[in-house]
């Protein structure tokens, strides 16, 4: 806030706004901030994504698919498939931002086309 004013409502808003990402995320997510491209881990095979990481997905545990993702930087996980969807269009499906946000901070492959 300008000038150490933590009282106005724009402030608390924030927040409020910032606990409630952290509490879907996570405080202490350690993965990347910055867009990094995946060119290195490309393969030309597309990896399937297990299905208690596509329940966690679809039931918004972000925490769950995030470990899984983050967990062997050796393989492109972030885009992963599940059937004939992406971890990236899945969460485009379920409308959540959030998981929008850190699929791309991680690498998802925004040209990719789900049949």
């Amino acid at each position: 806030e300008d000038h150490n004013d933590t009282s106005s409502e724009h402030y608390h808003l924030t927040c409020s706004l910032l606990e409630r990402a952290e509490a879907e995320v996570g405080a202490d997510w350690d993965g990347m901030t910055f867009l990094e491209d995946n060119n290195d881990k490309h393969t030309g095979r597309t990896l399937l994504m297990p299905e208690y990481v596509h329940k966690a997905f679809r039931g918004g545990d972000v925490k769950t698919a995030l470990r899984w993702i983050t967990a062997n930087q050796t393989e492109d996980r972030v885009n992963s498939v599940f059937g004939m969807f992406s971890c990236l269009a899945t969460a485009l499906m379920l409308k959540s931002l959030t998981l929008m946000t850190l699929l791309l901070q991680l690498g998802a492959d925004v040209d990719r086309r789900d049949f």
